[in-house]
C-alpha cells in the first residue's frame, strides 16, 4: 500500500560538533519520503521554489516516488538554520525563512485523495488540516509536529489529534503538550487527548510508544558517532508509517507497532551518521535488517 507524505522540502544549514553544512536539501517530507520509499510506493505533497535542486527530485523519482503533488511556486524555497549542542539531542534554531510556504494551500491530485496511509510530516497545523480535509477514508494517518507549532497554534494542533491514528513527538514537544516530563506518562496523556497511538521520540535514549495494548519501550540503535541529527525524527516517522500495514487497533496492535518501531529506529540511526541524506542512502538493505533485528531483541512491553 502506498504512503502519502505531506510536508516540507527545504534548504538546511546546520552546525554540529562534526562541522557545518550550508544549504543541504532537507525538510520533513524529504527525509520521510526517502525512508518510506525503501519499502513502499510514496506520493509526495509539498511546495518548492524555483531554486530547489533538480537532482534531489531526480533521486526521489528514481526511488519510485510519485512527484505529481510537488508544486513549484514563484519565490525562494523554505530555509532553516540550526546549531546542535554536544550529543545531538538538543538544538537551537537560528533562522527560519518560510519562502514559498507562506500562503501555500496544499491541493491533492485526485489520485492522492484515496491514499491508504498518510504521514503528515512536520508542518503548520492549518496545512495539515487542509490535507486531512481532502482525503477519502485512509486506513492510517500519522502526524508529526514541533515545538514552535505547539506554541503558535496549540488549539489547531489539538483539534487534529482525534482525527489521526498516531501522533509522533519528541520529549520536549510531549512536555509542552502535556506538562508531564516522564515519557511513559506523557504518552498516556497524549492518547487521552485523542491520538490512538502516541510515540515519544527520545533521541539517543530511544522511543516510547503507547497504544491500546500497552506501552512499548525501545532503546536507540548504537552508532559509532552522531554527526548530524537533522531529519532523524522525519526518517523515523516515514519508516514507521510505511511499516504499519493497517490502522493501529486493527489486528495485533502491539505486535505490529513494535515491528514498525524497530524498523523506524534502524533507519533513523543511519541518517545521524552523516550530514543530510548521505547516511541513509549509504545504508544497505542487509545492514538495515541487521539493525532492525538487533532492536527487536531489545524491544520491551513495559506496561500492558
Amino acid at each position: 500500500m502506498s504512503v502519502l507524505v505531506a510536508g516540507t522540502l527545504s534548504f538546511d544549514s546546520v552546525e554540529t560538533h562534526a562541522g557545518c553544512r550550508e544549504n543541504e536539501p532537507g525538510g520533513s517530507a524529504l527525509f520521510a519520503a526517502f525512508a518510506a520509499a525503501r519499502t513502499t510506493e510514496v506520493r509526495l505533497l509539498t511546495v518548492i521554489g524555483a531554486d530547489f535542486h533538480e537532482p534531489t527530485l531526480t533521486q526521489l523519482g528514481d526511488l519510485g516516488t510519485d512527484l505529481g503533488g510537488v508544486e513549484r511556486a514563484a519565490g525562494p524555497t523554505f530555509r532553516w538554520r540550526a546549531r546542535y549542542f554536544e550529543g545531538g539531542d538538543r538544538r537551537e534554531t537560528l533562522a527560519t525563512q518560510f519562502g514559498v510556504l507562506t500562503g501555500w494551500a496544499p491541493r491533492l491530485p485526485e489520485s492522492y485523495r484515496s491514499s491508504p496511509r498518510v504521514f503528515l510530516a512536520n508542518a503548520a497545523p492549518d496545512l495539515q488540516a487542509m490535507v486531512l480535509d481532502q482525503l477519502t477514508g485512509p486506513a492510517l494517518i500519522a502526524l508529526d509536529t514541533m515545538g514552535s507549532w505547539i506554541e503558535r497554534d496549540r488549539k489547531g494542533l489539538l483539534a487534529l489529534l482525534p482525527r489521526v491514528d498516531a501522533l509522533l513527538v519528541n520529549e520536549e514537544e510531549a512536555l509542552l503538550l502535556t506538562g508531564v516530563a516522564d515519557p511513559r506518562q506523557s504518552a498516556r496523556c497524549l492518547r487521552a487527548m485523542g491520538a490512538r497511538v502516541a510515540v515519544v521520540k527520545r533521541g539517543s535514549k530511544g522511543a516510547v510508544a503507547a497504544c491500546a495494548g500497552g506501552i512499548l519501550a525501545l532503546p536507540a540503535c548504537r552508532v559509532p558517532q552522531v554527526v548530524d541529527p537533522t531529519g532523524a525524527g522525519d526518517v523515523f516517522g516515514g519508516a514507521l508509517v510505511a511499516a504499519l500495514t493497517a490502522a493501529p487497533g486493527g489486528g495485533p496492535e502491539l505486535v505490529a507497532l513494535g515491528e514498525a518501531l524497530a524498523w523506524a529506529s534502524a533507519l533513523a540511526s543511519a541518517v545521524v551518521e552523516d550530514f543530510g541524506l548521505a547516511g541513509l542512502t549509504r545504508l544497505t538493505p542487509d545492514e538495515a535488517r541487521h539493525r532492525r533485528d538487533a532492536l527487536r531483541r531489545q524491544l520491551r512491553c513495559v506496561e500492558s
